[in-house]
């Protein structure tokens, strides 16, 4: 501070500054620590899998924004709301999603609770995930919806993944052990 008086705008001025700075800093460490610890076997998707995902929960009023971003963040575990992708549904069936991405290797299990947070500012995860598990059912109220929406892109990495593994069993299906 270089004068003893300041007006009311130059104050709230040097506060907005101050603000975008300390934003501008604290997100980019977050983001950072995030793409360490994330680890959503990036490599592995495709773009367009990703948009069945962003549909399947899109449709199903589990989250709004850009579908363009929703790839980006996903794979690189961004902050969606940085990026105009919020989660509207209820904030266990969030949970329950990365659970069933958990379930089939899309994620690693470890620090699901903090992904969570750091992705969709969600927090207390574990809490939210023992509540439904001690339901009679072990899941939340209403998981169809999420089940529904993460149908086709499970379907989409089951039918990739079977392609595959079908050519690494059978290579003779294919000809390469044919011989000369």
């Amino acid at each position: 501070m270089k004068k003893e008086y300041y007006t009311k705008e130059e104050v709230d001025t040097l506060i907005s500054e101050l603000r975008k700075e300390m934003y501008k800093a604290f997100s980019n460490n977050n983001n950072s620590e995030i793409k360490q610890w994330f680890k959503l076997h990036s490599g592995r998707f495709q773009h367009n899998q990703y948009n069945l995902l962003y549909d399947g929960l899109f449709q199903n009023n589990l989250i709004i924004g850009p579908k363009a971003m929703f790839s980006k963040v996903m794979s690189q575990g961004l902050v969606a709301m940085e990026h105009g992708i919020e989660w509207i549904g209820a904030k266990n069936h969030c949970v329950y999603m990365f659970d069933q991405l958990e379930d089939h290797d899309i994620i690693e299990s470890s620090l699901i609770e903090r992904k969570i947070e750091k992705i969709f500012g969600i927090g207390r995860a574990s809490k939210k995930k023992s509540e439904y598990k001690d339901n009679l059912s072990g899941l939340p109220r209403d998981y169809e919806k999420v089940d529904n929406a993460l149908r086709p892109f499970f379907e989409s990495i089951t039918s990739d993944n079977l392609a595959i593994q079908d050519m690494i069993d059978n290579p003779d299906d294919y000809g390469l052990n044919d011989a000369p």
